[in-house]
């Protein structure tokens, strides 16, 4: 039993998107009637492979501001904003805008007084601990939040390199 368990016939479930669902199923199709210790070895081969895939993606995700940053300096230091490979493949500089509060309470008041009320979402993680800590102490959640339950598989053992 997990720390939310009592609350799961009290909460919905938590909802798939219908196609993902559909892509689930299939894969599922063939799985049926294997038991149980078949079906946890599997799950933990899975995700080995899928940590093992997770660390190429970020070594190339590496590698790939690697060649991002020396492209924009050999631009930068040529004085040129584009230019095109023998294949036809042009490259050229981008500029984009990543913004960053660093004081929250002066922008809260810029957002009031603004009228940019919108802007006052919250992140997901954010909810999803104060709606935990709620729950913890049985207070009351808060109003225009749906409450989902989703129960998961916890894999432990092997650490995810298989080792």
């Amino acid at each position: 039993m997990g720390k939310w368990t009592k609350l799961k016939k009290q909460l919905k479930e938590l909802p798939v998107e219908a196609e993902y669902q559909t892509l689930v199923d299939q894969v599922k199709r063939p799985l049926l009637g294997k038991d149980h210790v078949a079906l946890a070895l599997q799950l933990g081969r899975t995700k080995r492979n899928k940590a093992k895939l997770e660390e190429k993606i970020r070594l190339m995700n590496i590698e790939i501001a690697a060649h991002e940053q020396l492209l924009v300096e050999y631009l930068e230091n040529t004085d040129q904003t584009q230019f095109r490979t023998r294949s036809g493949v042009l490259i050229s500089l981008k500029d984009d805008v990543y913004p960053q509060v660093k004081n929250q309470p002066v922008f809260f008041q810029w957002i009031k007084r603004n009228r940019y009320a919108y802007l006052l979402s919250v992140h997901h993680k954010r909810l999803e601990s104060l709606v935990k800590q709620l729950l913890e102490e049985g207070k009351r959640l808060p109003e225009g939040v749906d409450v989902f339950m989703k129960t998961t598989i916890s894999y432990r053992g092997k650490n995810q390199k298989g080792e």
